[in-house]
């Protein structure tokens, strides 16, 4: 169901050389609707930011998940459209972060599992 992985913006700033960071991170999730609406796909913007050690630890990763409908009829909006794919775009948004650092050649994340209500 996911059509494509968009990164629209990826910052990594790591000025400490300790092994293991205690950070403080933000996550957000936006419903997008493209201009032509008539379109069969729905996107989820995720916003993830992280900060630890007095700054001396950065990282923001912004992406936009798209997910492509076979039908019209399948084509779930809103509130709910959230709900069923927040989960996938959590999951799209680690993949690419830890994609990222890992060609940089930085450790993964462990990304906590979260349970959206």
């Amino acid at each position: 169901m996911i059509k494509e992985v968009n990164c629209l913006k990826f910052v990594y700033e790591c000025l400490g050389s300790k092994s293991e960071i205690k950070l403080e991170s933000e996550l957000q999730f936006t419903v997008q609707v493209p201009r032509n609406e008539s379109l069969l796909e729905r996107a989820i913007l995720v916003i993830f930011r992280a900060h630890g050690d007095d700054d001396k630890f950065k990282l923001e990763c912004i992406c936009r998940v798209v997910f492509s409908f076979a039908t019209s009829a399948e084509v779930i909006e809103g509130k709910e459209f959230l709900e069923l794919y927040r989960n996938d775009a959590y999951d799209a948004m680690k993949d690419l972060t830890n994609n990222c650092l890992s060609s940089l050649k930085q450790n993964k994340l462990n990304f906590p599992e979260l349970e959206f209500t």
